[in-house]
């Protein structure tokens, strides 16, 4: 995978380079469900455990989708972001109980998904 500016936790650039291999060889319902990890894991590294558990609990919403929430409320989103993350997020959802994503969509979103992790693990974030 092409090196990510900042740096990222392990598991989500090894999820990440898996998303791109399975991407380069057309597999888009792996490289979106592996998308869909490399968000999870990389908003773990910044969200706090019992913030994530009060969201889920209030919310009554899935635990990726509160990681994202609480994610843009502590600003380690910028307001852009959130949306993108909720796409990478509904295509992976998608890719595995959905029909075929097209290619434009799957390349589309590992690219949204890249500049999450840049973001998010960029000096400036932390």
């Amino acid at each position: 995978a092409p090196p990510i500016l900042g740096r990222a936790p392990a598991d989500t650039v090894e999820a990440l380079g898996e998303a791109t291999r399975c991407w380069l060889l057309g597999l888009a319902r792996p490289c979106l469900s592996l998308c869909r990890l490399a968000l999870e894991t990389v908003r773990r590294s910044k969200v706090p455990w019992h913030d994530l558990l009060q969201e889920v609990w209030k919310s009554k919403t899935g635990e990726l989708e509160s990681l994202i929430n609480v994610a843009a409320r502590r600003g380690v989103l910028t307001p852009d972001l959130p949306s993108a993350a909720h796409s990478v997020r509904k295509a992976g959802n998608d890719a595995v109980h959905g029909p075929p994503p097209k290619d434009e969509v799957v390349s589309e979103l590992l690219i949204r998904m890249r500049q999450i992790v840049e973001h998010v693990c960029s000096p400036k974030a932390a």
